[in-house]
């Protein structure tokens, strides 16, 4: 069994075709979670459904809510789907297939189709996304989408979720963490309807979105077995990062976080 696991907060409108999305997969078995992070809208409706399993909780962010959804987990494997995406028809099954022929994989990611405010956005080639060893293409940007994962949910448990002290960046940090001690699979189809440039998306409303980047590739660096050839891109990656957020910073007169990104680049430059 699959446990799917939807995190919203204020989006029922988005939700419910979220839902429908899931409810319309071609493979039946599996449970759908849906952790409503303290909504203030219509969400609480949901629990009078009795096709899926709600959970409210006070508001702590998209990492405590796909956290608490997978420790309500039934499943073997787990997936998520944002609130405001769409997965297509064959999206479960499609991914259980390229399992059942690659028996080692324990977690495996689609492409996605991408939207803005309702227009079809084209990829640009950093966002290219790649098989097996991917850690040094995820220093750079997130390249794997939360809403197309399906993984081993004893994956998620050993490597203890996501980290809900950042309110942003919380995927970036897992696949990071993941993809040092795990091969990633592609499964190269567009199975995720992304839907995106909206005032209330995480990405966008949260300020110093880098920053959080930042902390997870300090996170990185304290890895005492990475690969040293990882330690070097993650260092470089880290100055790098710093270099582009200080340089945003300096524009509003931000001194504290000036100095945080220059004691770094002061600790990691040799």
């Amino acid at each position: 069994m699959i446990s799917v696991i939807i995190p919203t907060y204020n989006r029922y409108d988005f939700l419910l075709e979220a839902v429908q999305s899931v409810k319309n997969q071609s493979y039946k078995n599996f449970e759908l979670i849906i952790v409503d992070d303290g909504s203030t809208d219509k969400t609480s409706e949901l629990s009078e459904r009795k096709d899926l399993v709600y959970l409210k909780q006070e508001n702590k962010g998209p990492a405590a809510a796909r956290n608490a959804g997978v420790k309500l987990a039934a499943g073997e494997w787990v997936a998520f789907l944002d609130s405001d995406d769409l997965w297509h028809k064959e999206k479960l099954q499609k991914q259980l297939d390229f399992i059942n022929n690659n028996t080692d994989c324990k977690i495996v990611y689609t492409d996605e189709l991408w939207f803005r405010k309702g227009v079809r956005v084209n990829k640009k080639n950093i966002h290219k996304k790649y098989s097996g060893w991917i850690y040094s293409y995820c220093l750079k940007l997130c390249i794997v989408g939360a809403s197309t994962i399906l993984m081993a949910k004893n994956l998620w448990d050993e490597f203890g979720g996501m980290d809900e002290n950042l309110p942003v960046a919380e995927d970036y940090d897992l696949w990071l963490r993941l993809s040092a001690k795990h091969k990633f699979y592609y499964l190269n189809e567009s199975l995720i309807t992304k839907r995106g440039g909206r005032d209330d998306q995480l990405s966008i409303s949260v300020r110093g979105i880098d920053k959080y980047r930042i902390i997870a590739l300090q996170k990185m660096m304290k890895e005492k077995d990475l690969k040293e050839e990882w330690r070097q891109m993650t260092c470089n990656e880290l100055i790098k990062k710093c270099k582009i957020y200080m340089a945003g910073c300096k524009k509003y007169g931000r001194d504290d976080e000036i100095t945080f990104c220059e004691d770094i680049i002061k600790e990691y430059t040799n």
